[in-house]
């Protein structure tokens, strides 16, 4: 079992990227946390704050667990960026801990 990370990632912090793309192979991969928490958009009134990292990430793989040095969850992947032509990987973004915490805990109010 792996716990939720009790801080948001650093910039600079390495990560450990999992998923599962198309369902057909896992992916794993790492690279470092490049940013702060940003504003990534607004979906149904409920902000989206990410950060961006360096771990590629395939396409089919969101939804996937971001794991820092210490094994616990960092947070969850979903998605990243690529180049306007689609060749070229930018960058991969991270929902990070605090944001699962805040989404677990409305849903556990919900009852």
């Amino acid at each position: 079992m792996i716990s939720i990370a009790d801080a948001d990632p650093n910039k600079d912090d390495r990560i450990l990227c999992v998923g599962n793309p198309q369902n057909e192979w896992f992916a794993v991969s790492y690279g470092k946390v490049t940013s702060g928490i940003e504003k990534f958009g607004e979906t149904h009134g409920y902000s989206s704050n990410a950060m961006k990292h360096t771990a590629y990430m395939q396409v089919g793989s969101s939804g996937g667990a971001a794991i820092n040095e210490r094994m616990q969850l960092a947070g969850i992947t979903p998605g990243g960026y690529y180049s306007a032509d689609g060749a070229r990987f930018r960058y991969g973004v991270l929902i990070p801990a605090s944001g699962i915490g805040i989404c677990l805990a409305e849903w556990a109010a919900q009852g």
